[in-house]
């Protein structure tokens, strides 16, 4: 997939897949890269809490915590080995 993922025309096409792709892409590469700490990884498994990552650069990223009704400072994580 060639196409710019969140540009108007891709959207017409594909619809959020390349959105999608990109996400699974973000996450896949900051638990490749080791960016989760273990009690993280704890936090993330529980199925009452949601998530959403930010991508800042290729080894960083911000980690939100969604649907507490406030917003909290994101969790910033970094890559702690290489890709």
């Amino acid at each position: 997939l060639s196409a710019e993922p969140m540009s108007t025309e891709t959207a017409k096409q594909f619809g959020s897949l390349p959105a999608i792709l990109e996400a699974i892409h973000q996450w896949e590469t900051a638990r490749r890269t080791g960016a989760f700490s273990e009690g993280l990884k704890a936090e993330l498994r529980d199925n009452q809490q949601e998530f959403h990552l930010e991508a800042l650069s290729g080894s960083a990223w911000n980690l939100h915590r969604l649907g507490r009704g406030q917003s909290e400072t994101p969790i910033r994580i970094q890559s702690r080995t290489k890709s």
